[in-house]
């Protein structure tokens, strides 16, 4: 059964869900910037909502930035493993 044939689901709460999904998306597809101004004019909520999307992408990101994402900051990517992250995405 589809969404719109349940009748026990609230038509606004499936199209409020829908339309978030639909942001984050479009938040996703941002630069890095952009994603930075759209967090700091967000209310406290909707910052820890982009808080955990940036963790997710940070883990898809690449190995050095899932490794900083991991370990809360305390492992840094120096250049030289830089280089060595270009190659694994390549790779992969």
């Amino acid at each position: 059964m589809t969404t719109a044939t349940r009748p026990d689901l609230d038509p606004d709460v499936v199209s409020e869900s829908e339309e978030t999904v639909r942001l984050i998306a479009a938040y996703r597809r941002m630069r890095r910037a952009e994603r930075r101004r759209v967090a700091r004019r967000a209310s406290p909520e909707l910052r820890t909502v982009l808080a955990e999307v940036e963790y997710a992408m940070a883990l898809e990101r690449s190995p050095g930035s899932m490794a900083v994402a991991l370990t809360d900051g305390m492992e840094m990517q120096a250049p030289h493993l830089a280089l060595i992250d270009q190659l694994f995405q390549r790779m992969a």
